[in-house]
């Protein structure tokens, strides 16, 4: 007998409490509170537009994924207490409006914020990721990276905001975006708000068409132009899929960028 892989129970509603080393679905509006110390996995694929509240306790390991599988809108919020770590990785490629916003409360507490798009045909992305330093000694970053096809539009707004109790925070926001046809449109905006003086946040971001220098390079090493333009699309985005720890999380990301391009 084949061994299957356990799946994640279903949950939705307010009020959902988490437990060390469980695994959770949520699909619709729901706020989840996590024990302190546990190690989760929480699996978010919303069917409706919807909202999602992440509290974490002291000293928690959190791995959320979100992979978009139809249109709909997701606001989602993590907040993150002390010496805790929670890591938000997304894949979005049927446009929306999405908000991906992780709040360090607690001293010490860490965000690692991932976000993949591939948006195709006449699909808009509304993409606003967002990285909100409360206490001191905090850490956090924030990596967008993706690619626009066909008439298809990308926004990509980002913001790192230390408040004034952030003492010590360290913190990058990186958005970059691919144009694949002439009719692509992406804009990437990110910011800084920097209330306290005794921190280390930077930004960075880039639209921009194929290098087709690359391209070339590449076709003379018998690949077609569309096998070329795949093939650098992929190594676009491996430095954001790199970052997922879970290995087969990662190869279900490469899998559905392997289809959707």
């Amino acid at each position: 007998m084949k061994n299957q892989q356990k799946r994640a129970p279903k949950l939705r509603g307010a009020g959902i409490h988490v437990r060390d080393s469980e695994s959770i679905e949520v699909t619709e509006t729901s706020s989840l509170t996590i024990d302190g110390g546990a190690r989760s996995t929480i699996l978010i694929s919303p069917k409706k537009d919807c909202k999602v509240a992440i509290h974490s306790g002291k000293g928690c390991d959190i791995s959320i994924f979100v992979i978009q599988d139809k249109r709909v809108s997701l606001e989602l919020t993590n907040y993150v207490a002390s010496r805790s770590v929670v890591r938000t990785n997304c894949f979005w490629r049927f446009g929306g409006e999405e908000k991906i916003s992780s709040i360090l409360v607690g001293e010490g507490a860490e965000a690692h914020d991932t976000s993949v798009f591939i948006e195709d045909d006449l699909s808009e992305l509304r993409l606003d990721s967002r990285l909100v330093h409360k206490a001191p000694n905090t850490k956090g970053e924030i990596l967008v990276k993706g690619v626009v096809k066909g008439k298809a539009s990308a926004r990509l707004d980002g913001m790192i905001r230390v408040e004034k109790g952030g003492k010590g925070a360290v913190s990058f926001l990186a958005e970059h975006a691919i144009l694949l046809d002439p009719a692509s449109h992406a804009l990437a905006n990110p910011q800084l708000e920097i209330l306290n003086n005794y921190v280390n946040s930077r930004h960075s971001a880039s639209v921009s068409r194929i290098d087709e220098g690359k391209m070339f390079y590449v076709m003379t090493r018998g690949l077609d132009r569309k096998s070329a333009k795949k093939l650098l699309t992929e190594g676009f985005l491996s430095s954001a899929l790199e970052r997922i720890q879970d290995e087969s999380k990662r190869k279900e990301f490469e899998d559905e960028i392997e289809r959707t391009l």
